[in-house]
């Protein structure tokens, strides 16, 4: 099962402590400090990391991964760090590449961040995916664009339940073997 850990430092780690730092001041010998156990103070555990967890059912295999926040950030946002990667890991996998002719539909241009219908029965999606590149190409008197296009549930903010399943109703076409029907290039 794939883990994904958001890690930050809080914003209230710094709270209460002097801003000035005396810079020429000789530092403190060993000895000169109170003997602890070792253990860290409640406000040191609190202020030390905040950390976030989202798990991926359907990865089975044990997959850890640690993210470091790049701001500092409380529990929630660490948290938010967390589902975000998560989800944003899934849709990379599942990216998907079509060239079609021409470069667009019903003369709009093909445009990145719209959401587009795909019906392909050799992949067994049948679903709408959002457009995360566009490459427009004229060779040979012939207009084609490269679409990639992702799972839009990447980019929600929060997880969309469903995103992911085919379009009811709809199945892939393809049982047992190939039909023979396909030509070389």
């Amino acid at each position: 099962m794939a883990q994904y850990t958001g890690k930050a430092v809080p914003a209230t780690a710094d709270r209460g402590r002097p801003a000035d730092v005396d810079k020429m001041a000789e530092p403190l010998a060993p000895e000169s400090r109170s003997a602890g156990d070792g253990s860290a103070t409640e406000r040191e555990r609190k202020g030390t990391a905040a950390i976030g967890r989202a798990r991926d059912p359907e990865i089975t295999r044990h997959r850890p991964i640690v993210h470091l926040a790049r701001t500092k950030a409380d529990a929630k946002a660490a948290q938010d760090e967390a589902d975000w990667r998560s989800r944003t890991a899934r849709v990379d996998a599942e990216s998907v590449m079509h060239t079609v002719c021409g470069y667009g539909v019903g003369g709009a241009l093909w445009k990145v961040n719209q959401i587009a219908p795909v019906s392909d029965a050799f992949q067994g999606i049948f679903r709408d995916m959002l457009i995360s590149s566009v490459t427009y190409a004229f060779e040979d008197l012939v207009e084609e664009t490269d679409i990639t296009l992702k799972s839009p549930e990447g980019f929600d903010e929060k997880l969309v339940k469903g995103r992911r399943k085919n379009a009811a109703g709809k199945k892939s076409g393809r049982k047992g073997g190939l039909d023979g029907s396909a030509e070389a290039l």
